[in-house]
């Protein structure tokens, strides 16, 4: 999607650099969420990766059951479906 927004493959790049810092520091890989301010733990539910290292740390440190794993895949999918979506309306658009 950020390709979408660039008018180079060299924009494209300096633009990740500037979107994925925000996206790691918001999902609590590095930090939990529950440490951050309320303002920035309601902020993360519109981060993908905030679903992802939740089943990724069920599945490898808790040993999770797919009934606790599976809202967390359903919000990742409902994530691809708007971000595919709107990357290839953007791209038919150019």
């Amino acid at each position: 999607m950020i390709a979408t927004f660039s008018k180079s493959q060299q924009q494209a790049q300096l633009l990740t650099f500037f979107v994925n810092p925000p996206i790691t520091l918001l999902s609590g890989a590095t930090s939990p969420l529950e440490n951050m301010p309320d303002f920035l733990q309601k902020l993360s539910y519109i981060d993908p990766l905030r679903y992802l290292v939740k089943i990724i740390r069920g599945v490898t440190l808790k040993d999770a059951p797919w009934s606790a794993l599976w809202p967390n895949l359903l919000a990742l999918c409902v994530f691809a479906i708007i971000l595919f979506s709107v990357s290839a309306w953007r791209f038919r658009k150019q």
